[in-house]
């Protein structure tokens, strides 16, 4: 029994090595026409000039996977006379199974990135930099000998730069690693996402929100091609201890239309005004807080260089603590509900911010139960013995 087992093991391995010197063999003899079709197949897709340092076939880049690795890769725009490429990347692997070696038929089943820079542009008509794909359906992809069937994407140490003229917004996120499986049909693209990366800045107009945040990310998102939406799953963004869950969907045939619900878990004070911009989060960032903080609300209509969407937030703490810095008080065992919404004109002139069943306690004493809405920039206070403040609000404008 046992010899036959040594012999089993002998052939098996005698079988992998025949096999794996087979594919070099087949790789080292056919390098040559598996680039041409890789090139062939390249240009038909993509209607910019690609310019590429270096190409060759490898087993070992993406193994098991054998690969088409290219290096010192410059990809144009699709703006007229643009001098800023849409990607430039160190190595750029296409990846397909070894068995497509075999058949004679290769699929790109994965795309690696690496070492790159992506910078994705709108124009101030509002034009993308990145039509950069020829619509051609012309062929059947099982017809093919070299084709493009992608199952999975990963980025490393990627910078991606969002710049939109017309909107005045720019968005940099650094990609540390991030992997993405595809599912892709005509009409749909899912995408399930995962990995680490570093937003640099989110910057709407004159602000820079998420300002050098590291992040965590999963998300779960499908995109509908001829109807321009994407919808996204229930999805979670770990920034430090707190978590931000994002779902709803996102149109994009032309303004965009946004429909998103928003939560945040394990928050406080601190996390908080860390993502607003400085000229928002001035007058908050001495505040500290401990305890069970919680938000949730929705965005909900067109955003624009000329309209805002709807904002409606709730929010609310349990047995929490506060400091306050100017009067060096900390406020203990504090519960509070309170809503938020930026009202008919969608703007600050419009919001109210309204706080209800506040209750704590202050050098151990009891506070009355208190309630304040802020409305049209006046501040009111109610509190249970009867008595109502009212006097203006000052606070930073927001464009």
């Amino acid at each position: 029994m046992l010899i036959r087992l040594k012999k089993f093991f002998l052939y098996s391995l005698l079988g992998g090595i025949l096999l794996l010197l087979g594919s070099i063999l087949g790789i080292w003899l056919g390098e040559e026409r598996i680039i041409a079709l890789f090139v062939r197949e390249a240009n038909r897709h993509l209607r910019t000039p690609v310019q590429v340092g270096k190409i060759d076939l490898s087993l070992i880049d993406q193994f098991p996977r054998v690969s088409v690795t290219l290096q010192n890769v410059v990809v144009g725009g699709s703006f007229p006379q643009d001098t800023v490429a849409l990607a430039r990347a160190r190595r750029l692997y296409c990846a397909f199974d070894i068995w497509d070696l075999v058949a004679g038929r290769y699929r790109v089943r994965a795309v690696t990135l690496d070492s790159a820079t992506v910078q994705v542009r709108y124009d101030a008509q509002s034009q993308p930099n990145w039509d950069v794909f020829r619509s051609d359906s012309s062929d059947a992809s099982d017809d093919k000998p070299f084709a493009f069937d992608l199952e999975r994407i990963v980025l490393r140490r990627v910078l991606v730069i969002y710049d939109d003229v017309a909107r005045r917004q720019r968005h940099t996120i650094r990609a540390h690693d991030l992997r993405a499986g595809l599912s892709v049909t005509d009409e749909l693209i899912d995408v399930q996402a995962d990995g680490k990366a570093r937003i640099e800045a989110i910057e709407l107009g004159q602000d820079k929100y998420f300002r050098q945040k590291e992040l965590t990310l999963k998300t779960l998102i499908a995109i509908d091609r001829p109807g321009r939406r994407v919808t996204i799953q229930p999805s979670d963004l770990h920034i430090g201890p707190a978590t931000y869950s994002v779902s709803g969907t996102v149109g994009y045939g032309g303004e965009t239309q946004l429909d998103l619900r928003l939560e945040g878990r394990q928050t406080d004070i601190q996390s908080v005004v860390a993502l607003l911009p400085p000229r928002l989060a001035g007058n908050l960032s001495g505040y500290r807080s401990r305890g069970e903080v919680y938000f949730r609300g929705t965005v909900r209509g067109t955003m624009s260089a000329y309209s805002n969407p709807r904002v409606d937030v709730q929010f609310g703490c349990r047995d929490a603590s506060f400091y306050h810095p100017e009067y060096r008080e900390t406020v203990e065992h504090v519960y509070l509900t309170g809503t938020f919404d930026n009202g008919n004109q969608r703007s600050l002139r419009t919001s109210t911010l309204a706080l209800r069943q506040v209750r704590g306690t202050l050098h151990g004493r009891a506070l009355g139960a208190i309630c304040a809405i802020i409305t049209s920039m006046i501040l009111r206070f109610s509190s249970t013995c009867g008595r109502t403040l009212t006097w203006p609000v000052r606070c930073a404008s927001i464009r």
